[in-house]
């Protein structure tokens, strides 16, 4: 299980101020990022996100801005 928080950064386009990022895996409970930041003219995402607990193993990643929803299924990985 993961024993920490850390960031993930995300480039795309359109990632403007109000843009969330959440991590899912079948069986667990979503992991929401926290503090997300918009840089570089909306190019980029920056969160932090609690892994205390998380399991091991592939987490679909998520983005979601203004309704619209993009899924990276595997996109991230929980390491021990």
């Amino acid at each position: 299980t993961g024993t920490a928080s850390t960031s993930v950064v995300v480039t795309g386009s359109n990632l403007s101020s109000g843009t969330s990022l959440k991590l899912s895996m079948a069986g667990q409970t979503s992991i929401n990022g926290t503090g997300c930041v918009s840089g570089g003219s909306s190019t980029t995402l920056t969160c932090i996100v609690n892994l205390t607990g998380a399991a091991t193993g592939l987490w679909d990643l998520s983005v979601t801005n203004s309704g619209n929803t993009a899924t990276q299924k595997g996109g991230f990985n929980v390491t021990p």
